[in-house]
């Protein structure tokens, strides 16, 4: 759930392409993070909040 401040700043979405892979890479802000094509969506949620809160 967002706290209030974080529903106010708006959301930019990157264009990508799709491709066939067994890791991915995801830019936010400055950071990039790669993971694996095995990722739970719970893990990946929480690393990109990790990612946003630091």
């Amino acid at each position: 759930m967002l706290r209030l401040s974080e529903r106010a700043r708006p959301i930019k979405f990157a264009r990508f392409e799709a491709v066939a892979g067994e890791t991915m890479e995801i830019v936010v802000g400055d950071v990039a993070v790669r993971i694996g094509s095995d990722v739970e969506p719970e893990r990946l949620a929480a690393v990109i909040r990790a990612v946003r809160q630091a």
